[in-house]
């Protein structure tokens, strides 16, 4: 279990490397980046005491990820397995629970830290074979997959969106939204079976912006739940919620193309930072969109028609 760590650290010691970058400097930018990010939640967001556990409980969650249990099941014996999630969660909890004591939010804290250790139980491997009915039926793919294993995330976005308007808080608001954008994003973080790309008998470009228009208007289509009662609720500011949905859908086309710069291999560190980067400084992805789009194109054309 120690050594899985050690992995880990080297893992993310090369990654920056290969970057060009010293990792301890790296690392210390990645330490001032989730402290400003931190501050910069409990600054513009009401409920922020709320909303950030929730943040840290998310990304705890995906660790539950079918595919990466049944590796670690396979490699360690059931008690150590059971050891190494568990510390893997208060690792990742911990940072989050440190800001918390730091803005004397002690309760909440402790309750952070506790329900990421509950969270260790959860495997996706093991859950019941309920369905939830999906409203993508007629592009089924991604859509249809990512809503159903994320449709309780959806409602706890569309939740804050509520009390943004209940308590006027129009940044509340707006912050739900991206996070509806981030959420479809999600669905294309794994790659597509290079079969499912071949059987499409078109050029690259036209299955790229295919892929673009269905993933932009099914995520219009969610964000409108939002979108609409914020704009009738608050008229006056109806430029900056459009100007959302339109950086959200910026979102959405450099993730699709992320997803394709590689194929069929996982995007690089350094892609996977571009797009980090753009997300966390919309303007950027004006310069990383048309790189992902020439990267894709050319990767695509090896399994489909020029």
């Amino acid at each position: 279990m120690k050594y899985y760590f050690k992995l880990q650290y080297w893992r993310l010691k090369r990654s920056l490397i290969n970057l060009g970058v010293n990792p301890y400097i790296g690392i210390g930018i990645y330490v001032i980046s989730f402290v400003g990010f931190s501050a910069l939640i409990f600054k513009k967001i009401s409920f922020s005491a709320y909303i950030y556990p929730a943040i840290a409980l998310f990304l705890i969650y995906t660790f539950g990820e079918k595919d990466r249990n049944l590796f670690l099941k396979s490699i360690f014996p059931p008690v150590v397995y059971r050891k190494l999630r568990l510390l893997e969660n208060l690792l990742a909890a911990v940072p989050f629970g440190v800001f918390l004591l730091f803005k004397v939010h002690y309760l909440i804290a402790l309750l952070t830290v506790t329900l990421s250790s509950f969270l260790s139980l959860y495997n996706s491997a093991g859950r019941p074979g309920f369905q939830v009915p999906s409203p993508f039926s007629k592009y089924p793919y991604e859509f249809t997959v990512g809503f159903r294993t994320t449709w309780l995330f959806i409602l706890a976005v569309y939740a804050l969106a509520f009390l943004s308007i209940c308590y006027h808080n129009l940044n509340l608001g707006l912050f739900s939204l991206l996070c509806l954008y981030l959420i479809c994003l999600n669905f294309y973080s794994h790659l597509d079976p290079i079969f499912y790309v071949w059987v499409h008998a078109q050029p690259a470009k036209i299955f790229l912006k295919n892929k673009i228009r269905v993933a932009l208007l099914y995520s219009f289509f969610l964000s409108l739940i939002i979108s609409i009662p914020l704009i009738c609720f608050n008229p006056a500011e109806t430029g900056m919620i459009l100007l959302t949905v339109f950086v959200g859908s910026l979102y959405m086309v450099a993730g699709v193309m992320a997803s394709y710069v590689n194929f069929p291999v996982e995007k690089s560190v350094s892609q996977s930072l571009q797009l980090a980067s753009g997300i966390l400084i919309p303007p950027v992805l004006l310069f990383v969109i048309p790189n992902f789009y020439s990267q894709a194109i050319n990767r695509l054309k090896v399994y489909l028609k020029c």
